[in-house]
């Protein structure tokens, strides 16, 4: 998926954002106030809607890494961060803005770090 069919929610709207998705995988972003600010320049694909998804990344890797989110025809969508480093790394949440096609089915989250 494009960089520009993503965001990472900032600092100032990340409680808002893990308090939505603090019993839910994901949620429509029209369902949590706020947060819709964040959404400008945000490309949405014909016929989709904009999604609060979660996300994880490794602390203290910003600089190093990226995350990339695919999603399949039966809307299994995958969030992965993918970063350098070396040694152990806390893993914390990162609530991300997506702009799908079509609604979440299932939510996969993955995390790696290479040397």
């Amino acid at each position: 998926m494009p960089d520009e069919q993503f965001r990472v929610v900032t600092s100032a709207g990340r409680a808002a954002a893990e308090a939505s998705l603090s019993t839910r995988a994901w949620v429509p972003l029209d369902e949590v106030p706020g947060l819709a600010i964040e959404t400008e320049g945000l490309v949405v694909p014909a016929g989709g809607r904009v999604y609060l998804v979660r996300g994880v990344m490794l602390e203290g890797t910003d600089g190093t890494g990226r995350f990339s989110i695919e999603q399949a025809d039966d809307g299994t969508t995958a969030v992965n961060w993918g970063c350098l480093g070396a040694g152990a790394a806390r893993q914390v949440r990162r609530p991300l803005i997506v702009a799908l096609p079509r609604p979440p089915r299932d939510l996969v989250v993955a995390v790696s770090m290479a040397r």
